[in-house]
């Protein structure tokens, strides 16, 4: 859902929803905010290090550096919205009394928001060693990202060294998260890996063709994920199952689309407090 929903959050929920069969609502979602912070700082860090490797090289050039600046600030809002925000306790003393039919509504959502900030409390005065090392192993999943340019570079007969790769790979994920309003970064993706092969020397074509394999191993891993879902609402007669299967619906029609546009485009208790968490949307 991540890769066909813009802003790459669009699976967020589907994983809150999941971890909620075996965990409470509330230690679920605080897992998925904490994760998603974790994932945006070492992204974060990944393209501020690839930027200044290619800037200490040769001079980026203005539209690409805006780019890279841009993101920057976009992506520390992030960290700092996900981490910070939920644990102000803003979110549980928004929804104060109200009078009329919506009060019941209302306070549940506050009920469950403030189950939320004690989770995430809890976890950054526990456990800030554990989301150092979150972050630590996210950021190596990014950077083998310079591993997989590297390799398919190769396949083409263009030997690329790692560090070359490693520019390549952090200047274009600057440029498909400028994109992150377009579902599935579609253009964007692609737009960033031509500018990023150009910066180090490579012809862009050479860069658009490494983003469209890179293209089809993303495709393999949500139609995984499409498939593990699909498992997952099967195994399942609690509420999160009718969730899942309708997100794995919802991929199996939309997958075909990212391909095509590739091709075509150049560039109980326990019950009740799931309920409650269900009930947010």
């Amino acid at each position: 859902m991540n890769v066909l929903l813009p802003s790459g959050l669009g699976g967020e929920p589907l994983k809150a929803a999941a971890l909620a069969r075996w965990v409470s609502a509330p230690a679920a979602m605080s897992s998925v905010a904490v994760a998603k912070a974790a994932q945006t700082a070492a992204l974060l860090a990944f393209i501020a290090a690839g930027a200044g490797l290619a800037a200490g090289r040769a001079a980026l050039p203005a539209g690409l550096l805006r780019a890279v600046a841009l993101v920057c600030a976009l992506l520390g809002c992030g960290v700092l919205a996900l981490l910070l925000l939920p644990a102000s306790g803003l979110l549980g003393g928004a929804a104060g009394p109200r009078p009329g039919r919506a009060a019941s509504i209302l306070s549940r959502l506050a009920e469950s928001a403030r189950a939320f900030e004690d989770a995430q409390r809890s976890f950054l005065r526990g456990h800030k060693a554990r989301l150092a090392a979150s972050v630590g192993w996210h950021f190596l999943g990014w950077s083998a990202g310079a591993i997989e340019v590297r390799l398919l570079a190769r396949a083409f007969g263009v030997p690329v060294g790692l560090d070359d790769a490693f520019i390549m790979s952090s200047l274009a994920m600057a440029v498909s998260v400028a994109g992150f309003f377009v579902p599935g970064m579609l253009g964007s993706f692609e737009a960033g890996h031509a500018a990023g092969a150009a910066v180090i020397g490579l012809s862009p074509e050479l860069g658009l063709s490494i983003a469209l394999l890179r293209r089809a191993r993303e495709a393999l891993w949500a139609g995984l994920g499409l498939l593990g879902a699909w498992r997952l609402s099967l195994w399942s007669p609690r509420p999160g199952g009718a969730l899942i299967k309708a997100a794995a619906f919802v991929i199996a029609l939309a997958l075909a689309g990212p391909a095509t546009a590739q091709t075509q485009t150049p560039a109980g208790a326990e019950v009740d407090r799931q309920a409650d968490f269900y009930d947010i949307k």
